[in-house]
């Protein structure tokens, strides 16, 4: 995780947004901490203009909330490992 590759590479190819999405854990605690994902759903765009930019996931990241919530859960190691 510190090298960024298994992030940058589930970022691009769109896995981790829609995993969290549709589990509904990611969402709430973004919303609640401000800014992420609140834009890009209203706007109904998920991952391409988001998250090229890498703005907002430097933002989490750098927070510790989603590798946090991820190592907690455990949910992203066991799709990866899959």
């Amino acid at each position: 995780l510190p090298s960024g590759v298994l992030i940058e590479s589930f970022l691009s190819s769109g896995v981790l947004l829609e995993l969290f999405l549709s589990s509904g854990v990611l969402s709430e605690p973004v919303m609640s901490s401000g800014v992420l994902f609140e834009p890009a759903l209203s706007s109904g765009v998920k991952s391409e203009p988001v998250f090229p930019s890498g703005v907002l996931i430097e933002t989490i990241l750098s927070s510790g909330v989603l590798l946090e919530l991820v190592m907690s859960s455990g949910v992203l190691f066991e799709h990866v490992m899959s």
